[in-house]
């Protein structure tokens, strides 16, 4: 398997969780793992990971200016399946830069041959102590596993968001298990997280331009919400684990629509119209 991922330039703090990541990568045995970066500086390097530069688009070409540049997902993921192909992978990953991957999850996609996986990360206080504190986070995923002919076949249904915004995680899983015999992983202990501020900013270009794409993939973003909703209620009165891949099974089913095709046509397009005014709206265009 090839996995992953994008590193940035932090502070101490933020290069010191994502050196901890690349350190454990060689550690899992039987995997590449591979730095995606930019053509063009600024780039991103860390010891013990090869790095690669091959990205041509960023988060400033689709949303606007004002803030570090950002991956595209779609760019990303295809230049993982390329590598990963020319490379003679089965399967290739993508992990965001601050996730450590512990064996456990390689055992787990080895038990199951599957066409994809969506895995959910523990958020813990230190990588090396259990606490009871640690716990899964169900509502996003951390890391993502593609078949590398599956990925090449269905590539088309995933839009290009920022990497490092909300939503595209979601959006892509609900994309991954319609469309394949994919499993999604949030309660075994497979990947962790330390767990530290977030600076998540609504307002910011990146996150309306993602929260525009989620509007075009509105369909597959409501499939996960009512997926997620009532996992949590599962969770909550201590349903058994058979509940929750029925509703997995029961929910991520794509049911082609005239009706909803005609609907989501008529969404899409108030959504670029706001989009439109959004970036009109920031670069001080007269009547935005």
């Amino acid at each position: 398997m090839l996995i992953g991922t994008h590193l940035y330039a932090g502070d101490a703090a933020a290069m010191r969780r994502q050196q901890l990541a690349v350190d454990a990568l060689p550690r899992l045995g039987g995997i590449e793992a591979l730095n995606v970066q930019f053509e063009t500086e600024p780039h991103a390097k860390l010891p013990g990971i090869e790095t690669m530069h091959v990205l041509t688009r960023d988060s400033n070409d689709v949303a606007g200016q004002g803030e570090r540049r950002k991956p595209l997902t779609r760019e990303l993921f295809d230049a993982l399946a390329c590598v990963a192909a020319t490379r003679g992978h089965q399967y290739f990953a993508y992990i965001n830069s601050d996730v450590l991957v512990l064996p456990g999850a390689l055992d787990a996609i080895a038990r199951r041959a599957r066409q994809t996986y969506a895995i959910s990360r523990h958020d813990v206080d230190r990588f090396d102590v259990d606490s009871e504190r640690d716990a899964p986070l169900t509502a996003g995923v951390d890391m993502f596993v593609f078949s590398v002919p599956w990925w090449q076949r269905h590539c088309r249904r995933f839009r290009p968001y920022v990497i490092g915004a909300a939503c595209w995680d979601n959006v892509y899983t609900a994309v991954m298990m319609c469309h394949s015999d994919g499993i999604i992983l949030n309660r075994e202990r497979l990947i962790l997280h330390e767990r530290h501020e977030s600076r998540w900013n609504d307002a910011a270009p990146s996150a309306k331009y993602n929260g525009f794409m989620a509007a075009l993939d509105a369909r597959y973003f409501a499939l996960w919400c009512e997926y997620w909703d009532r996992l949590e209620q599962l969770r909550a009165r201590g349903a058994p684990v058979g509940d929750e891949t029925r509703l997995r099974d029961e929910v991520f089913v794509w049911r082609p629509s005239a009706s909803e095709a005609l609907r989501q046509s008529a969404r899409a397009l108030r959504a670029r119209l706001h989009f439109r005014r959004l970036r009109a709206a920031a670069r001080g265009e007269p009547g935005s």
